[in-house]
């Protein structure tokens, strides 16, 4: 006899399942928008099947992207999104977020986010087993 599929497969996949959209996340600073304040940054969301921007706001001029992603994101639907964005926004701020308002999350861990990618994207190695758990917010990562 045949092993059974795989649940996971497209052939087996339960009738009640929610197909899952994705909603890209990125800044972009405007061509030709210097004044004698700065240029002009945006923050946009934008559906990955359609690229259409779903959510847009200027970042503060003397900020950065971090603090404008969860007003930007605040008022959309994020039930049975996956969210994707940079390194920039590999924070754990962010990831609660989004897991609050039922989404999914899919961030890039660069090489110089040490205590990051040790915790969260890395294998577990044998020897760092010990000692580690979920944090009492669910992520990995916290220490006893």
């Amino acid at each position: 006899m045949p092993p059974a599929p795989h649940p996971a497969t497209p052939g087996n996949r339960p009738a009640d399942r929610i197909p899952l959209s994705g909603l890209a996340v990125d800044g972009k600073t405007l061509r030709g928008s210097r004044t004698s304040q700065g240029v002009t940054h945006l923050l946009a969301a934008t559906c990955h099947n359609t690229q259409i921007v779903i959510a847009q706001r200027q970042v503060e001029a003397k900020s950065n992207e971090i603090p404008a992603f969860t007003p930007l994101l605040s008022h959309l639907d994020l039930t049975s999104v996956v969210v994707t964005a940079d390194a920039l926004h590999t924070q754990h701020d962010h990831a609660r977020h989004i897991v609050a308002a039922g989404g999914h999350y899919l961030f890039i861990v660069k090489g110089n986010q040490c205590a990051t990618r040790r915790s969260d994207a890395s294998p577990p190695r044998r020897d760092r087993l010990e000692g580690r758990s979920a944090g009492s917010d669910g992520l990995p990562g916290a220490e006893r």
